[in-house]
């Protein structure tokens, strides 16, 4: 008499012929949260030995198996393939060559003025008012384009800095990239970072917080703006559509 074997995953002790079951967690049918999955195994003789096995034919699930991870993999690679280039290519677009002006030692620093063409009073963005030409504005109008940087307490590095706000008017819904250089003199200005800060600030079109009196589709951020040394500075402002460049002075803690 001839022993059945069990194919692997197989209940053991069931005869051919009868129902097994699957059980499956992870999956919400219902209110169950289970699946249950019922096979009717078959017996196929092999070489004069009887054994059993769940459904289906193990030529055509090697071959989907084959095609399911072919699939898979292609779909992976082409995703992979398409984000990471473009994405370099859509930032690198943006970083046109600087174009701001150079200030005598000890000239005056040409401050931006405030835009009186936005209803500064209803949207109430941090700094009270923006400086610049726009759609994408710092708020340094409360203070006359004068940022009063404070020392570096949390990484206790050279570099001193505050928060500014940065307004997009929803005008605008593209990225934005920012970078600036002191005008009257060496240095460079920095945003966010550690101990050392980064030379750009990157802008997504989802990126803002919300505020009250937020214009609809307008967007804002806050970020460190840091600087080694007082002077004049500019930020040059990068959109898809426009290049500006928006004037202020840094004024460093003693």
């Amino acid at each position: 008499m001839l022993t059945p074997q069990l194919a692997p995953g197989s209940a053991r002790g069931v005869p051919t012929g009868q129902l097994t079951t699957r059980t499956v967690r992870g999956f919400d049918r219902g209110t169950s949260g289970v699946i249950t999955e019922r096979r009717r195994n078959q017996r196929r003789t092999i070489g004069g030995r009887n054994t059993i096995r769940l459904g289906g034919s193990p030529r055509s699930m090697g071959r989907r198996l084959a095609v399911s991870i072919s699939t898979a993999v292609a779909v992976i690679a082409t995703a992979t393939a398409s984000a990471t280039p473009s994405d370099h290519v859509r930032w690198t677009a943006l970083r046109r060559p600087l174009h701001i002006p150079v200030v005598a030692p000890g000239s005056r620093c040409p401050v931006s003025k405030i835009d009186r063409s936005v209803p500064w009073g209803r949207i109430r963005i941090f700094g009270a008012s923006g400086i610049g030409p726009g759609p994408v504005y710092p708020g340094l109008g409360a203070t006359s384009g004068l940022l009063n940087a404070t020392k570096d307490t949390q990484y206790g590095s050279a570099w001193e800095g505050e928060k500014v706000f940065w307004y997009v008017a929803p005008t605008y819904r593209g990225r934005v990239l920012i970078r600036g250089r002191r005008l009257d003199g060496p240095g460079w200005l920095g945003f966010n970072g550690t101990r050392v800060p980064r030379d750009e600030l990157r802008i997504e079109p989802y990126d803002t917080v919300s505020w009250s009196g937020q214009p609809k589709y307008s967007r804002g951020i806050p970020s460190d703006v840091r600087a080694l040394t007082s002077g004049c500075y500019a930020a040059q402002i990068d959109g898809t559509t426009f290049s500006r460049v928006v004037v202020f002075s840094i004024d460093l803690a003693p």
